[in-house]
């Protein structure tokens, strides 16, 4: 859900994971309705586009930068050899354009294209991350992540200084 002027954005995929993916859009002037859809939906999708080289293209969120240029990120696969596509998920960028009725489309059309001119961005440049941890914080760097929600009671970093132990 996105608040973006004096509307409440409600995007969603559609049609599962495979090649009949999508991402929709609904508003409404309140979080709780009731929503319209757009008239112009999907906001993105590859569905009606079978020769393209991405598939499966949804599960997208809206990001807006400083310059208050839109963009979209989106997930989709990129298939081989006829419907197969062992490289798994990908994440794609591609920009958004709004129409003046303020319901906005995602890429050229809703198709995400191979190329686009990149926004300028400033450069960010990550620290390389140590090889070793020597645990003395009180949280767990990033590299250290979980799959799912984690249970504060099955680890801890302050039972022995230096230690990560797990229960």
């Amino acid at each position: 859900m996105y608040k973006i002027n004096d509307y409440y954005y409600l995007m969603s995929a559609e049609g599962g994971t495979g090649y009949q993916h999508m991402e929709v859009i609904q508003r409404s002037k309140t979080p709780w309705g009731p929503y319209e859809s757009s008239p112009i939906n999907p906001v993105i999708s590859h569905k009606d586009a079978p020769s393209n080289p991405f598939q499966a293209i949804g599960h997208a969120d809206l990001v807006q930068l400083k310059d208050s240029g839109w963009w979209l990120v989106c997930l989709g696969i990129r298939p081989k050899g006829g419907n197969y596509h062992n490289l798994g998920r990908k994440t794609f960028l591609t920009p958004v354009t709004w129409n003046s009725d303020r319901w906005h489309k995602g890429g050229t059309n809703g198709i995400v294209d191979s190329v686009y001119i990149a926004p300028n961005l400033p450069q960010k440049v990550w620290e390389k991350d140590s090889v070793r941890d020597n645990f003395d914080r009180t949280t767990l760097r990033l590299p250290w992540n979980f799959i799912r929600n984690p249970h504060a009671e099955d680890w801890s970093l302050s039972a022995k200084a230096g230690f990560h132990r797990l229960i």
